[in-house]
């Protein structure tokens, strides 16, 4: 949301309310997004730029609609109005997008090198007719783009060495820590060079940059500023102010924007380069598939950093890394997974245990039978699987651990009051398995925690064992639910009596404090001794 109300992203229903911006699948997919932005060429009127509809095969989108027909050409270019407008190969990558008039249903108009890397796009239509070409070394690094303009007859190629940039054989910049130089003559390097400054933000994005043209030691914001660049969230260029084009600085270099990274706008291609990937800001979507999708199950293999583009990096287009991490260490990437499948485990066990807390905190009855009464003035809860036989328990540690006993002895709590109503006790059984699912979430996730740091060669000692097993255990260690069995239909009883319910409140608090604590420690212990077989 911006100060003039011009850049949001969300709209507004007929009643004046904002309209919820972008919603998601539970993949992580975007199923639609409002945007708010410029609504003609030249960015002096403002508008709903954007309402955009996606829709997908799996995770592959299939076609995007643009509602707002007056702006189709502002933001999102929405150049078709099929049911499929995009196509994939057997590898994930997109080989047609017909909103930009690349390929068609039969032809593909993107191929492919056996790195999955663009060698050849082509585009025809939309006033564009042309290819784009690339040629990549061994490891994949872009070494040169040719872009051949069929309607102008112009061809263009730009090489990449490493930090110098040339353009049909000419040099155009080079890369220095706080931005770019470039010469002041092109054909006499002798003459010098001339320093452009850039100022970016957290995420890498370049926002501001200036040169001291007249070299008298201070910028004249009026004269002296290169460009000013600001982005919606998932990337595209805002329009509309601060519009003025500098005789200063590099075009080529002006190309590099949204993450530091090129923005390919040849043949209105309107892409960045992202190293491993192409990504389209405008839809908030790689074109390809993560190379690193396998770590990542979570989520799509196609959406950008996470779907939080305001948090999240994504430096080469292999995996969103938070601000501040050097990706590219082996030992930062362990130190954030690990961290962070930890909290994971933590954070099981505590919605497990508020969950329980929760279940048993209020008012608790059984619908029926008055005689399920228990003798100590407390509810007996009974789970019915009608299989003649029942399962036997004592509630140990080991039972609970693994999580099983919780999934039976929590199937009945169905049966509490909620109101003047009884839940069913289908969702009560449903309750029951969610809780006792967390528990054994967490220990399995102790347990391929531990797996992969042994996998590390890092055989944790006997302390931090015990310490992440009394972390998942602390759940019930402290818990005064008694577990019996008993034959028949009736195969668990879980009694809970009246005066204690505060009890079972209070541990569940207090091994919720346990976990968290014990988590912490395990965390900073663990990490300091990895950190030293990561740094040799």
């Amino acid at each position: 949301m911006d100060n003039t109300g011009h850049y949001n992203l969300g709209g507004h229903d007929v009643s004046g309310n904002l309209t919820d911006p972008i919603t998601y699948d539970k993949n992580g997919n975007i199923l639609s997004l409002e945007r708010q932005g410029h609504t003609n060429l030249g960015a002096t009127t403002f508008g709903l730029m954007d309402d955009l509809t996606y829709t997908y095969n799996g995770n592959q989108l299939k076609a995007v609609d643009d509602d707002v027909a007056a702006s189709a050409a502002q933001g999102f270019k929405d150049g078709a109005e099929l049911e499929t407008e995009y196509r994939y190969d057997d590898n994930g990558n997109m080989v047609m997008d017909l909103n930009k008039y690349i390929g068609g249903p039969v032809t593909s108009g993107i191929l492919y090198n056996h790195l999955n890397l663009p060698v050849q796009i082509s585009i025809n239509g939309g006033g564009n007719n042309g290819t784009i070409s690339y040629i990549y070394d061994a490891t994949g690094t872009k070494m040169r783009k040719i872009t051949t303009n069929n309607l102008e007859n112009s061809v263009t190629t730009t090489d990449y060495t490493g930090n110098f940039i040339y353009e049909n054989s000419v040099l155009q910049f080079f890369r220095q820590p706080e931005g770019y130089t470039m010469p002041k003559d092109v054909e006499d390097y002798s003459a010098g060079f001339d320093y452009v400054y850039e100022y970016k933000d957290h995420l890498g994005n370049t926002r501001l940059s200036y040169t001291d043209a007249d070299g008298n030691g201070t910028i004249d914001p009026a004269n002296e500023i290169v460009k000013e660049s600001n982005y919606y969230p998932f990337g595209l260029s805002h329009k509309g102010y601060n519009g003025n084009v500098s005789p200063y600085g590099n075009s080529v270099a002006k190309k590099y924007m949204f993450g530091g990274k090129e923005y390919q706008d040849e043949l209105d291609l309107a892409w960045y380069d992202v190293t491993a990937r192409n990504y389209d800001p405008a839809l908030g979507r790689w074109m390809n598939l993560d190379p690193l999708a396998e770590q990542m199950r979570r989520h799509s293999p196609y959406n950008y950093a996470f779907d939080n583009p305001i948090f999240f990096i994504d430096y080469d287009g292999m995996a969103p890394c938070p601000p501040g991490v050097d990706c590219s260490s082996k030992w930062e990437v362990f130190k954030m997974e690990f961290t962070e499948t930890v909290k994971s485990m933590g954070n099981n066990i505590k919605h497990a245990l508020n969950d329980l807390k929760e279940a048993l905190g209020g008012p608790i009855d059984v619908e029926g039978d008055p005689k399920r009464t228990s003798d100590d003035g407390g509810t007996d809860f009974y789970s019915k699987k009608g299989n003649g036989e029942g399962d036997s328990t004592d509630g140990t540690v080991d039972e609970f651990v693994n999580g099983d006993a919780i999934i039976d002895a929590t199937s009945a709590i169905g049966s509490q009051k909620t109101g003047n109503k009884y839940k069913s006790v289908t969702d009560g059984m449903k309750l029951g398995k969610d809780i006792g699912s967390g528990f054994k979430k967490g220990a399995k996730a102790a347990e391929s925690t531990m797996n992969e740091i042994s996998a590390n060669k890092d055989e944790p000692d006997a302390a931090t064992m015990t310490a992440t097993r009394e972390t998942n255990i602390a759940t019930t260690i402290n818990s005064p639910t008694k577990v019996t069995a008993s034959g028949g239909t009736i195969d668990v009883v879980v009694k809970v009596a009246t005066s204690q319910i505060d009890s079972v409140n209070k541990a569940s608090a207090k091994a919720i404090q346990n976990a968290e604590r014990k988590m912490e420690e395990i965390t900073s212990r663990k990490l300091d001794s990895l950190k030293q077989i990561y740094n040799n």
